[in-house]
């Protein structure tokens, strides 16, 4: 009912309540009237339909009084006041709860990039670390293996060393133990009876053993002489058979002596540490002989005449822990050898 009084209302132009306040519902008939016959001017049929329209909308309305219809708009507009509010207030917990859903998922995708950030970063430095731990047992590992490596080759060398070592003792034990017979027998072995015909021309020649008049007994004493003192035993007042003769300058001479002369087997050292060992004949190296010098490193082993190399012999030398060994004749190096290296290989060389 009151529906259709504000849709008729309407008709009239009245949407408020407030024009019927100031215009009394005849006034907004004739408004209407004067509206129609402007609208269709030059058509009264039109005119006149709209006309009785009017006048029937106005007639349903007269039923009510002025303060009615004011009631029945007041009642409308605060309907529709509260129907815009409510629709505003939807409108605006519907911006709010959008707002806060935006709010909340930029929260939960900050929070989420930054748990993602955070993973990928404890990834990152879990790589890092992984790669650091890695790179530092291979390093520990490669430390180790380069210290077992070092302990290794060590041993290896000491081992080398020590059979170098007993390979040597037992071949001077075995040469020497030799000359123990050879030397006193040296003659009858070698050359025979018939010396001088059994020589040739890179044989040694026949040592000449001088066999003094006995006259007294073998006695051993200390005699200081001018150029140094000897130790030992003497024969007829000349120093005869095993004894040391030490010069005043450090040298020293142990062996065999004969008529007051280095003879047959023995060893002088000197003083800058070079070393003579063979056999000797009338104060000079005579057969065969070993030189050493340079602390060491370097040594002759081979044959001598008259204090000079002579015939074969091999010249060895230790150098960066590598032994080279040459061959030599009367003194000088042949174009034939080889290199032993640390770890016992062997390389022949000739040039």
């Amino acid at each position: 009912m009151k529906t259709e009084i504000i849709k008729k209302l309407k008709i009239l132009g009245i949407n408020q309540s407030a024009q019927l306040i100031d215009r009394e519902i005849d006034d907004w008939r004739l408004l209407k009237f004067i509206e129609i016959k402007e609208k269709y001017s030059g058509n009264n049929t039109k005119i006149e339909k709209e006309q009785i329209k009017i006048n029937q909308i106005h007639s349903e309305l007269s039923k009510y009084n002025n303060d009615q219809l004011i009631n029945f708009l007041i009642e409308k507009e605060k309907k529709e006041k509260e129907l815009k509010e409510k629709k505003e207030g939807e409108l605006k917990e519907k911006k709010e709860r959008e707002l806060k859903e935006k709010k909340e998922k930029e929260l939960k995708e900050k929070k989420e990039g930054e748990l993602k950030e955070k993973k990928e970063r404890e990834l990152k430095e879990k790589k890092e670390r992984e790669l650091k731990e890695k790179k530092e047992r291979e390093l520990k590992e490669k430390k180790e293996r380069e210290l077992k490596e070092k302990k290794e080759r060590e041993l290896k060398e000491k081992k080398e060393r020590e059979l170098a070592i007993f390979f040597i003792r037992t071949v001077f034990i075995v040469f020497f133990g030799g000359l123990v017979f050879v030397i006193p027998n040296w003659n009858k072995i070698f050359l025979g009876n018939n010396s001088q015909k059994n020589i040739n021309q890179n044989s040694y020649p026949e040592k000449k053993v001088f066999k003094p008049k006995i006259q007294n007994k073998k006695i051993y004493k200390t005699e200081i002489y001018s150029d140094g003192k000897y130790e030992g035993e003497f024969l007829n007042g000349e120093r005869n058979g095993q004894g040391k003769f030490t010069w005043n300058n450090g040298s020293k001479y142990i062996g065999g002596w004969l008529n007051g002369k280095q003879h047959g087997q023995g060893t002088e050292t000197q003083t800058n540490g070079e070393t003579f060992e063979g056999e000797w004949l009338n104060g000079k190296l005579h057969g065969q002989a070993t030189y050493t010098w340079d602390n060491g490193n370097s040594k002759y082993i081979g044959g001598w005449f008259n204090g000079e190399q002579h015939g074969q012999g091999i010249y060895v030398r230790w150098e960066n822990g590598m032994k080279y060994i040459f061959e030599t004749y009367n003194g000088d190096v042949t174009k034939k050898g080889k290199i032993i290296f640390q770890d016992g290989r062997e390389v022949k060389i000739s040039w």
